[in-house]
C-alpha cells in the first residue's frame, strides 16, 4: 500500500513535475530584450573601457543570485548581446580578443565597443 506522501509521485507526475516547474520559472523572469540590452549597456558602461563583464552579471542584476533563475536568462541575454554587437554598441570577447558575434562558441565577455584598429586591454 502506498503511503500518502508517495501517492502523489506517480511515473507520470515524476516525468511531469521538472518540466511544469521550469515553465512556472519561465513565466516568473519576464524581460523583453529590450530589458535585457539596456542592463547589458548598464553593466557594460559601469565596468568600463577595458574591463569586461560575465553575461552572468547581467543575469544576476535582473533576478538576483537563486542560480535556477538567472541560468534561464543566459540564452536571451547572449542573444541580446549579439545584436548589440552587431549594431557596435557592444564587443563579445574570448580571451581578451573580440570575437565575430555570429560563430563564437562557449564562455565569452562583454566589453565596451572595441573598435577594429583597438587592442583590447586585459581584465
Amino acid at each position: 500500500m502506498k503511503s500518502p506522501s508517495n501517492a502523489s509521485k506517480t511515473k507520470a507526475g515524476l516525468l511531469c513535475a521538472p518540466i511544469a516547474s521550469k515553465l512556472s520559472r519561465q513565466r516568473s523572469v519576464p524581460h523583453t530584450q529590450s530589458q535585457l540590452k539596456e542592463a547589458i549597456r548598464t553593466q557594460v558602461a559601469a565596468r568600463g573601457a577595458g574591463k569586461s563583464i560575465c553575461p552572468s552579471e547581467v543575469a544576476r542584476a535582473l533576478v538576483g543570485s537563486n542560480e535556477k533563475e538567472w541560468r534561464l536568462l543566459m540564452k536571451p541575454i547572449r542573444s541580446a548581446a549579439v545584436d548589440m554587437a552587431l549594431a557596435g554598441d557592444i564587443s563579445i570577447t574570448k580571451k581578451g580578443k573580440p570575437v565575430d558575434p555570429n560563430a563564437f562558441k562557449g564562455v565569452y565577455r562583454l566589453t565596451v565597443a572595441i573598435g577594429p584598429d583597438e587592442e583590447p586591454k586585459a581584465d
